[in-house]
């Protein structure tokens, strides 16, 4: 069975922040609720283009504040 767009986003945010994908909800901000930074973000977004094979602009990036605007970017892409 095929893994979900956010079952995968969700594998891929809690690689990088080091933590249990259950403990990363779909409502969870990358700066408040996980503690990044706008480092953490370039590079997140950097290994988000890596494995959904997309392109993010700086401004689309900045404009994905929760694990749910990334799934609802990434659906629009498939």
């Amino acid at each position: 069975m095929r893994e979900s767009i956010e079952d995968r986003v969700k594998a891929v945010i809690a690689r990088y922040f080091n933590l249990p994908p259950s403990k990363v909800g779909l409502d969870a901000a990358f700066v408040g609720d996980l503690g990044g930074d706008p480092l953490d973000l370039i590079e997140l977004g950097c290994q988000l283009e890596a494995a959904f094979n997309v392109r993010l602009s700086p401004s689309q990036r900045d404009s994905l504040p929760t694990i749910r605007s990334v799934v609802d970017f990434l659906r629009t892409r498939k």
